[in-house]
């Protein structure tokens, strides 16, 4: 009698494992650019989530953005918690830097201990959005702070029980306060509109300045051509003060994250979705948008901001590197803030870079040159 096998041979077993493996060779960037794509979806999401909580922010305090608003002359607050009652801040910075801590105390419940009043840091950049969570209670570290490709602070907040351990894991030295950091940073200043040294007198004192710091949205440390920060003048500015809210860049990540490769937003080719200040969400190529001018030439508003970008742990350089040299601005920091735009009013140069010669003032936002 003929005997009859039930199995598989080895050159079944084999054809099976081969067709296998080619399935999986074309599966696998399937499932990545799906994961990729949902990222991307969720980061959106985030994006206008935080134009909601801003509108609703500003509905409530007057049309104002949110921002620390505390500053130099005035007492500190009774129930600041951080300092004594009655203590007179010196500079914008030391109030800013204590109403930050005092926020992020607040909100965390934890103590000097895990956040104390340190020197030497910049919570008008990094920490703006923590008077909006005050104003919004409840969770101290809102899930739409964070972008879902953002690893580092993804790791962080899934690490805040053994926070020490986590910070050191991930390459963080700035301590406990980095908790409390997004992804996305607001950028809302805004240039003398002459582009003009201009001279101000405060107590007494005359400072000059390039940067009318009234119109400034929060504190910086970019001071007059005196030696020191205009005392006073800052705090957040009125939602009027946007110009051109739908070519007006809201919030942006400093590294481009759903395009490819994480990379640093000033790579020409880089590529990232922009919260306007209209609620619009759009995606621009770095070189498509405003190329801006260089902070020491703001008479003439031309030349380029050259930008030392050096390895963080929230992002990617080339390897190896100790830093990078980027022709700075586009759509961060060097346009005419709210005043001005950062992507072209005419719908006729979307998607075309800008060319060479793009000047752009307050006094000039025709499109003219671009």
């Amino acid at each position: 009698m003929k005997r009859v096998s039930h199995g598989f041979s080895r050159v079944d077993t084999l054809a099976v494992l081969a067709v296998g493996g080619v399935l999986t060779v074309c599966a696998v960037p399937a499932f990545s650019e799906v994961r990729f794509d949902y990222m991307r979806q969720v980061c959106v999401g985030n994006l206008l989530r935080f134009y909601t909580h801003s509108s609703q922010y500003a509905w409530d305090s007057g049309g104002q953005f949110w921002s620390q608003d505390w500053y130099a002359g005035m007492e500190a607050p009774a129930d600041n918690g951080v300092v004594p009652m009655g203590t007179r801040f010196a500079t914008d910075s030391e109030a800013a830097a204590v109403q930050a801590v005092a926020s992020m105390r607040r909100l965390s419940g934890w103590g000097a201990d895990r956040l104390p009043l340190s020197q030497n840091w910049a919570p008008q950049v990094a920490y703006a959005h923590l008077p909006l969570l005050e104003y919004l209670g409840g969770d101290p570290f809102p899930k739409f702070l964070i972008c879902p490709a953002d690893s580092t602070r993804e790791q962080i907040a899934e690490g805040r029980d053994d926070l020490v351990a986590t910070l050191e894991r991930v390459g963080v030295t700035e301590g406990p306060r980095a908790a409390f950091r997004s992804s996305y940073a607001p950028d809302f200043f805004t240039w003398n509109s002459s582009g003009q040294p201009q001279t101000m007198i405060v107590g007494g004192q005359a400072y000059t300045t390039e940067m009318l710091y009234r119109r400034s949205q929060h504190y910086d440390t970019l001071a007059s051509t005196s030696t020191r920060p205009i005392p006073g003048s800052l705090g957040p500015r009125p939602v009027s003060d946007v110009a051109y809210p739908s070519q007006k860049v809201f919030l942006s990540d400093e590294y481009a994250r759903h395009h490819g490769p994480t990379r640093f937003y000033a790579y020409a080719d880089a590529r990232q979705d922009l919260l306007f200040h209209d609620g619009s969400v759009r995606n621009y190529r770095t070189d498509y948008t405003n190329p801006g001018w260089n902070l020491s030439d703001r008479r003439a508003m031309r030349g380029r901001y050259q930008f030392q970008k050096k390895p963080d742990p929230y992002g990617f350089m080339p390897p190896g590197s100790d830093s990078t040299v980027f022709p700075g601005g586009w759509y961060k920091w060097t346009r005419g803030g709210l005043l001005g735009w950062d992507v072209p009013r005419s719908p006729l140069r979307n998607g075309k870079s800008p060319s060479p010669q793009v000047v752009e003032s307050e006094l000039n936002t025709t499109g003219a040159f671009w």
